[in-house]
């Protein structure tokens, strides 16, 4: 039986990283250095409020429930990922190669590593070729890369979080294939790459965390290293979001104060633009959009091969009578919940998201169900981006890799 004062994970650090995030965008927003004409603010303000409780709610709410034989189910889904691991790491990274490689518009590697040098010489005409979609990707192997990235996302998480336990050929392997991942979005000139690695050690930090905390009454502090690492990562994100952004909007040229308030500047505006498009959106009307408007990728999918006209009703497209575009400007994640269930449904569906990720937690904490660590991953980019837009439903790959192992746990309970 598993030592530990109360059937449930410690998700207290969780609890405080959520808060803390979710305030401080809000104080960019109200402070910082982007300066918005806000029309609808108290709403907008009681609506971000009542989300955060409500999540929290639902986060402090779900009772956990430790099995007597949890130590053994632990490491029986421990051999068994290790076993996967053995080619499963290998495989991922041929994967990972192939689909980076045509998601530039490459056929060989030498082009994409050509594409890669001038993505870090001029990230801004290579973000604009992207844009202007010049890109030649072959649609069978897009198609293949949507279907197998849960799969892909299952074996890399599982391999860094054993990765004291994998073969030190291996974790060379597990890390030029994160590297890999990172230059694939070099090469079309963006900085997601950078905020996905980012987000990924986020999530593997606070299961670390909570795991720990779970398993022992005693209060443990940060080792500095760790401090250290995540100061380092931090900045080393800032710097190449900084840079990105520079040449995008050709800043190069400023000096170093000037740059890094334009850094500062700019990260701020892409914690808060979305806050703005919310605050145009509670001026309309709501007009259900049938469990399809919650996310842009199946709304227009529905509209071009069904021929409906869902994505005219979503919140995003008629905000744009007050010159927000929909596809260029950012809504939170909470107006695309909104267009199916309303700006008050959302409360029950943060509650709701709150409860899954609880329970998804204590998955992985006392069972070690690693597909309960894809879906707490899953769950803390949705968290990263709640500012900005829907990502995790917006975004074909995400949307795959979350109904995958979602379904997956709910069809197969006991397996992991």
């Amino acid at each position: 039986m598993v030592s530990l004062k109360k059937n449930k994970a410690n998700i207290r650090i969780l609890i405080i990283f959520y808060i803390s995030f979710n305030l401080f965008t809000l104080f960019l927003f109200d402070f910082g250095p982007t300066k918005y004409e806000v029309n609808n603010s108290f709403q907008l303000h009681v609506l971000i409020y009542s989300y955060i409780f409500s999540y929290v709610l639902g986060l402090a709410s779900f009772k956990g429930k430790v099995q007597e034989n949890s130590n053994e189910i632990q490491r029986y889904n421990d051999q068994k990922m290790l076993k996967r691991l053995n080619k499963g790491i290998y495989i991922n990274l041929i994967l990972f190669v192939i689909f980076a490689i045509n998601s530039n518009g490459c056929k060989t590697i030498s082009a994409f590593l050509f594409r890669i040098v001038n993505g870090i010489k001029n990230p801004s005409l290579l973000y604009y070729d992207k844009i202007l979609d010049n890109l030649s990707s072959n649609q069978f192997i897009s198609l293949l890369s949507y279907l197998l990235y849960p799969y892909m996302l299952y074996i890399l998480l599982g391999s860094i979080y054993n990765f004291k336990k994998i073969k030190l050929t291996s974790k060379f392997i597990v890390v030029f294939t994160v590297i890999i991942e990172l230059l694939k979005w070099f090469g079309v000139g963006t900085n997601k790459g950078i905020f996905d690695i980012l987000i990924l050690a986020i999530s593997l930090f606070l299961i670390y965390r909570i795991k720990r905390d779970s398993y022992s009454e005693e209060k443990t502090k940060i080792k500095l290293k760790y401090k250290l690492m995540i100061i380092i990562g931090f900045m080393l994100c800032f710097g190449l979001f900084n840079y990105f952004i520079s040449s995008r909007l050709n800043e190069t040229n400023l000096s170093f104060n000037s740059s890094m308030y334009n850094g500062y500047k700019h990260f701020s505006g892409y914690l808060t633009n979305g806050y703005k498009g919310m605050d145009y959106t509670l001026s309309l009307n709501w007009e259900p959009t049938f469990g399809f408007g919650s996310s842009m990728f199946l709304s227009t999918q529905m509209d071009k091969y069904i021929k409906t006209n869902i994505f005219e009703h979503t919140y995003q497209k008629r905000a744009e009578i007050f010159g927000w575009s929909a596809t260029v400007k950012w809504h939170t994640m909470y107006s695309w919940f909104a267009n199916d269930f309303s700006y008050i449904g959302v409360i029950l569906v943060m509650f709701l998201l709150g409860r899954l990720t609880s329970r998804n937690i204590n998955d992985f904490i006392f069972n070690h169900d690693y597909r309960s660590l894809v879906l707490f991953y899953l769950m803390i980019m949705m968290i990263f981006y709640s500012s900005a837009n829907n990502q995790v439903f917006s975004v074909v790959t995400s949307l795959i890799a979350f109904w995958f192992f979602f379904l997956s746990k709910i069809i197969f309970r006991r397996r992991g």
